[in-house]
């Protein structure tokens, strides 16, 4: 620790460099009506795309005849929690794997919502995240990252950073109206 009238500066070993970014606030960019549109649209496509490749290596997984009641059910249910129904084993008799894809980049960050947390927390080992990068998904062999019971392995690791994005405030005496 260094300290002068420009301010303290703080001598960082490298292995820490990474988190430690994390935890400081950058200053936020500005960003237009139009470009949040446009990311939006962007993610939701890179999203969809994650969706397909998960679709297609469970299929390949399981094989038949059980590989073709594998499906995205994310366009019919986003309340779900989760994207693709699929199977455990072929000796499965109904689905009981039940997917959440995020598609990442190379910092392996994503934003996982309070229903997809609850959901993982009540289908425990039969909840799995299937984090998808998207940079070298057309990679031949290439595999996602399969986090199963993310609920419990996430929230209770020192390997995933985790921390608040939005805060849901509703005002105590109008709860009732």
């Amino acid at each position: 620790v260094t300290r002068s009238i420009q301010g303290t500066t703080f001598l960082v070993a490298e292995a820490f460099e990474k988190v430690l970014s994390k935890v400081c606030k950058q200053e936020k960019r500005k960003i237009t009506l139009e470009q949040l549109k446009k990311k939006l649209e962007s993610d939701a496509e890179i999203g969809e795309k994650a969706e397909k490749f998960v679709l297609v290596f469970e299929k390949e997984r399981i094989g038949a005849p059980l590989s073709e009641n594998i499906k995205i059910i994310s366009d019919i249910d986003v309340t779900a929690g989760y994207d693709i129904v699929s199977y455990e084993s072929t000796a499965s008799y109904e689905h009981d794997r039940f997917i959440e894809v995020k598609a990442v980049s190379h910092d392996m960050d994503f934003f996982w919502s309070r229903n997809e947390y609850e959901i993982a927390k009540l289908k425990g080992n039969s909840y799995y995240l299937y984090l998808v990068d998207i940079r070298v998904i057309g990679k031949n062999g290439y595999m996602p990252t399969i986090i199963n019971n993310p609920a419990e392995v996430i929230m209770e690791s020192s390997e995933w950073m985790v921390e608040p994005q939005s805060y849901h405030i509703r005002h105590i005496n109008n709860v009732n109206r």
